[in-house]
């Protein structure tokens, strides 16, 4: 599709402000009472894109598109953009040429809004009731003020000396670009008929040790080398924006990310979760099971992968500073809001 047309059917179908994710239905016995959450529609995201130059740089300049560029709309109108002539012509037009963060493109690729600002909103919490069956968003970056202690949610397409460290990092959740993630996706939709409740989260959780590697786990790499190599990871593609499967060593922002996506794949009843370990700030899962209620799923845990309500190892979890994940956090799940 040529890009003046792509831009014509992106001005009459704008990204959506508020939430609009399909959820389970009523028949479903896994699925509890909530509601779709919805997104107050002046919660933002601060997004930016610059050159090396500090200037904003479109592949639309002066109203007119570039004749470099192909594009091609998925079935949800999102834009996917190639550059004739491969990644040497990306290389020349540079690393920003494909980037308009007022219509959440970003190196390319046209994101979901909705996702991305409910995840924010939530901080950092992603409910059971949505169900990515087709994701393509941006896990934004939570940056807390050193001065005033306030809470912003941002997304920085870096590129070149700006990466300076394993934080810099952006997930990117994107099945057209990613073809890993994509196989692992196929693969479980395949693959999960032949196991059912219990057997079928240990077959996810295999899935996601043999994709993401066994951080957290007996003998496997440290935090440290997880930051090491996703650096190097950044530095050697030139950008800080990291397909989600593309991570060597896959750390708790990753692996839970992945298993809310692989359950909502199958059909499994998942939450994904942030809130806080003994070891600071940190994401797991919790999932409703049919005939055995809901549990704690923790993919970077060894010891604390299946956690019931009323379990002394709840106490490790907390949802917020003062109060425990056993406390509050299956009260917020059957609630809705989890």
């Amino acid at each position: 599709m040529p890009i003046s047309q792509a831009f014509s059917a992106l001005s009459s179908s704008a990204p959506p402000t508020t939430s609009t994710f399909p959820t389970k239905s009523k028949s479903d016995t896994s699925s509890s009472s909530a509601t779709t959450p919805t997104v107050d529609p002046d919660y933002d995201v601060k997004r930016a894109c610059t050159s090396s130059f500090g200037l904003p740089v479109t592949f639309i300049k002066n109203g007119v598109p570039s004749p470099l560029v192909d594009v091609v709309l998925d079935q949800k109108g999102r834009m996917e953009l190639s550059v004739r002539g491969g990644s040497r012509a990306v290389s020349r037009i540079g690393c920003h040429a494909l980037c308009d963060s007022q219509t959440w493109t970003f190196n390319g690729s046209q994101y979901d809004p909705s996702l991305t600002l409910l995840y924010a909103s939530r901080d950092g919490c992603i409910p059971s009731s949505v169900v990515m069956d087709d994701p393509k968003f941006i896990i934004p970056w939570r940056y807390k003020n050193k001065r005033t202690s306030e809470i912003s949610w941002k997304i920085f397409h870096l590129c070149g000396d700006k990466v300076v460290s394993a934080d810099s990092e952006t997930i990117v959740v994107n099945p057209a670009r990613d073809n890993k993630l994509r196989a692992v996706m196929d693969r479980v939709r395949v693959g999960a008929s032949r196991y059912q409740e219990s057997a079928l989260v240990e077959y996810l959780l295999r899935v996601i040790r043999e994709t993401l590697g066994n951080y957290g786990l007996e003998g496997g790499p440290t935090s440290v080398d997880a930051d090491r190599r996703l650096y190097q990871q950044m530095i050697r593609q030139g950008h800080n924006f990291m397909l989600l499967c593309d991570v060597e060593i896959g750390l708790c922002r990753h692996k839970a990310l992945l298993f809310k996506i692989l359950c909502d794949v199958v059909g499994l009843n998942c939450a994904l979760v942030t809130g806080y370990s003994t070891a600071g700030r940190h994401q797991w899962n919790i999932i409703t099971l049919p005939s055995g209620g809901d549990f704690l799923i923790d993919p970077t845990s060894p010891h604390f992968t299946w956690t019931k309500h009323g379990s002394h190892r709840t106490k490790g979890y907390r949802v917020s500073i003062d109060q425990s994940f056993g406390h509050g956090g299956f009260s917020l799940k059957k609630k809705g809001i989890l």
